[in-house]
């Protein structure tokens, strides 16, 4: 599964200082916001293409901070294109998975400056990306590695396009893991 490959497209350039949606341009300046209807609003896009991570709540959710707009913002995030276990819920398998998995990424990016493409309201693969829970769907990269990509090779996470979830049990490949999380790991079994 390589995310590098993948082209996005903006569906509307929107400039935050000016955000008009240029299919349907309105002028704000001499508009009353009750004369618009739902055309003539424009979907919020980031294009910020660095932040700091700041927390890893799972494999796959963490939070990070950004400049943006000359603010310093947090934002909570969800890696594209993986599902990894659940901290909470499932089984003993699952939930020793998971902490795994928050162990593997906090080892690669907590505290780090990560590349970052935030995929939310563009077209990625032919369909605009949404994300349901209010989070930044994003590709994350660290060192020219695309963070999902890792977490899938070394079982930690399985591919997910925002459909049904596969639940098959991940395998683990302690070995690799321990390359990065560096202290010793208890098998789940």
């Amino acid at each position: 599964m390589g995310l590098t490959c993948c082209k996005v497209e903006q569906v509307n350039e929107v400039n935050p200082a000016n955000p008009v949606n240029p299919a349907n341009p309105v002028n704000p300046v001499n508009t009353s916001i009750s004369d618009l209807k739902y055309e003539d609003f424009s979907e919020l896009t980031y294009d910020f293409t660095q932040a700091k991570v700041l927390k890893v709540y799972d494999g796959d959710t963490l939070t990070i901070g950004v400049n943006y707009m000359n603010k310093f913002l947090k934002f909570n995030v969800r890696i594209y294109g993986i599902d990894c276990d659940e901290i909470k819920g499932g089984t003993d398998v699952t939930r020793h998975n998971a902490q795994l998995a928050k162990k593997y990424v906090s080892n690669m990016v907590l505290n780090k400056i990560v590349e970052i493409e935030v995929l939310n309201n563009k077209k990625h693969n032919g369909k605009i990306v949404k994300e349901k829970f209010g989070r930044l769907l994003s590709i994350i990269k660290i060192d020219n590695k695309v963070l999902a990509d890792e977490l899938i090779k070394v079982g930690l996470a399985r591919p997910y396009d925002g459909g049904k979830k596969d639940t098959s049990q991940l395998n683990p490949n302690l070995d690799l893991i321990q390359n990065i999380i560096r202290e010793p790991i208890q098998s789940n079994e």
